[in-house]
């Protein structure tokens, strides 16, 4: 499970990254931040999705980009999370509840910081929201080490 002794670091370098990369985009302000999710939303629905301009506002898809964001955003935090303390300390059940006290505090201090943001409000869904994705994303995480441990286990039996 674990690295050599300086790689087993490099998986909490990757968290210390998207710790910044989320409180980048929640220092952006309000007018920023609401620009950006439109630009996102016209790029996917006329970009990639080629729908007809006279069919679908974008600017009414704003809200669902960003709640889209937090989900992948926080699913990306909370399977680094996991990953990075299950693979420092080495224990793989042991690790999923440090890791969701750790992204619990990244979302609550993010929405927190957003209160100070022009222009930004700061709700307990985001919270909720952003747990979710990183639920999800730790489960993911756990089901791969578990499987992995369970056919490594399997190949030394099988050599002994």
């Amino acid at each position: 499970m674990k690295f050599d002794r300086y790689g087993r670091y490099v998986p909490l370098l990757f968290v210390g990254v998207m710790v910044i990369v989320i409180f980048f985009f929640s220092n952006m302000g309000g007018g920023s931040s609401k620009g950006l999710s439109e630009f996102v939303a016209k790029k996917l629905f006329f970009g990639i999705l080629k729908l007809d301009k006279d069919v679908i506002n974008p600017e009414a898809f704003h809200g669902l980009v960003r709640k889209v964001a937090h989900l992948v955003l926080y699913f990306g935090l909370g399977s680094i999370t996991y990953f990075a303390i299950a693979n420092y300390t080495g224990e793989i059940e042991k690790s999923f509840s440090k890791a969701i006290a750790m992204v619990a505090v990244v979302s609550i201090s993010d929405e927190f910081n957003q209160m100070m943001i022009s222009g930004r409000t700061s709700r307990l869904q985001d919270i909720g929201t952003d747990m979710f994705g990183a639920l999800v994303g730790m489960t993911l995480i756990m089901i791969v080490l578990l499987i992995r441990d369970v056919k490594s286990n399997s190949q030394k039996k099988r050599l002994s």
